[in-house]
């Protein structure tokens, strides 16, 4: 399952994940996965996401665009910008959570990305950000968070 780290996770996926050591690097990945920069924010990953040739703006994206998840450690790290440049965010979880997305997107490889994201909110841990009645999307819970973290280093 190809899946792409933008933000550098504190050890090796393939390690962490038996499931991402098949990934073929010529595939284009299916879920691009970050941290919001603690210097920069969310500024890097609009950056990284342009060279790409992708929206910033998650209701932008072209249906071929890989999904992009932004993992969070606690509710006091949400901002409104993880919320419009994501397709979802990652609430703690650990490796744990990652695995448990990448046998969803395994078992959704037809679906549209929509559709897709649609069953990936289905996870505890993975909160899908739906824009309130005209206005940003409502920030998740602490209890929506799942126990274990991120794996990134702060």
């Amino acid at each position: 399952m190809p899946v792409a780290f933008l933000s550098r996770p504190n050890q090796p996926p393939a390690l962490a994940l038996p499931a991402l050591r098949s990934a073929r690097p010529d595939q284009r990945p299916r879920l691009l996965v970050a941290r919001p920069d603690k210097d920069s924010g969310m500024a890097d990953l609009r950056a990284r996401l342009a060279t790409m040739g992708m929206a910033a703006h998650a209701l932008e994206r072209a249906p071929g665009d890989p999904i992009v998840a932004v993992w969070l450690m606690a509710p006091e790290e949400y901002t409104t910008v993880a919320a419009w440049s994501a397709d979802l965010l990652l609430l703690g979880g650990g490796w744990t959570l990652l695995e448990a997305v990448v046998e969803v997107l395994e078992r959704t490889a037809g679906f549209s990305r929509r559709d897709c994201v649609a069953e990936l909110a289905g996870i505890k841990g993975v909160w899908a950000p739906v824009p309130a009645e005209g206005g940003p999307p409502v920030a998740p819970r602490a209890a929506d968070f799942a126990p274990g973290g991120a794996p990134f280093d702060r």
